[in-house]
Protein backbone atom coordinates (compact mmCIF):
# COMPACT_ATOMS: atom_id res chain seq x y z
CA UNK A 1 0.00 0.00 0.00
CA UNK A 2 1.39 3.35 -1.04
CA UNK A 3 1.06 5.97 1.71
CA UNK A 4 1.77 9.05 -0.42
CA UNK A 5 -1.93 10.00 -0.92
CA UNK A 6 -2.56 9.69 2.83
CA UNK A 7 0.47 11.82 3.64
CA UNK A 8 -0.60 14.47 1.13
CA UNK A 9 -4.13 14.53 2.58
CA UNK A 10 -2.72 14.92 6.10
CA UNK A 11 -0.53 17.82 4.99
CA UNK A 12 -3.48 19.50 3.27
CA UNK A 13 -5.53 19.18 6.46
CA UNK A 14 -2.78 20.96 8.39
CA UNK A 15 -2.50 23.69 5.73
CA UNK A 16 -6.18 24.59 5.92
CA UNK A 17 -6.52 24.20 9.70
CA UNK A 18 -5.65 27.80 10.74
CA UNK A 19 -8.33 29.27 8.49
CA UNK A 20 -10.87 26.68 9.63
CA UNK A 21 -10.10 27.45 13.27
CA UNK A 22 -10.51 31.19 12.68
CA UNK A 23 -13.82 30.56 10.95
CA UNK A 24 -15.07 28.46 13.84
CA UNK A 25 -13.96 31.09 16.37
CA UNK A 26 -15.87 33.76 14.45
CA UNK A 27 -18.92 31.51 14.34
CA UNK A 28 -18.70 31.02 18.13
CA UNK A 29 -18.49 34.79 18.57
CA UNK A 30 -21.58 35.25 16.40
CA UNK A 31 -23.47 32.59 18.36
CA UNK A 32 -22.55 34.22 21.70
CA UNK A 33 -23.70 37.61 20.41
CA UNK A 34 -26.94 36.00 19.24
CA UNK A 35 -27.38 34.52 22.72
CA UNK A 36 -27.13 30.97 21.39
CA UNK A 37 -24.85 29.66 24.13
CA UNK A 38 -25.67 26.01 23.48
CA UNK A 39 -24.43 26.19 19.89
CA UNK A 40 -21.38 28.22 20.94
CA UNK A 41 -20.49 25.56 23.52
CA UNK A 42 -21.00 22.77 21.01
CA UNK A 43 -18.56 24.36 18.58
CA UNK A 44 -16.08 25.22 21.35
CA UNK A 45 -16.12 21.58 22.47
CA UNK A 46 -15.47 20.54 18.87
CA UNK A 47 -12.56 23.00 18.66
CA UNK A 48 -11.05 21.74 21.93
CA UNK A 49 -11.27 18.13 20.74
CA UNK A 50 -9.60 19.05 17.45
CA UNK A 51 -6.79 20.98 19.17
CA UNK A 52 -6.27 18.05 21.57
CA UNK A 53 -6.04 15.61 18.65
CA UNK A 54 -3.54 17.82 16.84
CA UNK A 55 -1.51 18.27 20.02
CA UNK A 56 -1.25 14.49 20.40
CA UNK A 57 -0.15 14.23 16.77
CA UNK A 58 2.57 16.85 17.21
CA UNK A 59 3.70 15.19 20.45
CA UNK A 60 4.11 11.91 18.56
CA UNK A 61 6.06 13.66 15.81
CA UNK A 62 8.31 15.33 18.38
CA UNK A 63 8.96 11.97 20.05
CA UNK A 64 9.92 10.44 16.70
CA UNK A 65 12.25 13.33 15.91
CA UNK A 66 14.02 12.99 19.27
CA UNK A 67 14.90 9.34 18.67
CA UNK A 68 18.44 8.72 17.42
CA UNK A 69 18.67 7.50 13.85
Amino acid sequence: MHLSPLIQAARAAWDSWPEELVGLARYVCDRVQAQDAAEALRILDQMVADVDYRRRTVTQLATQQERPA
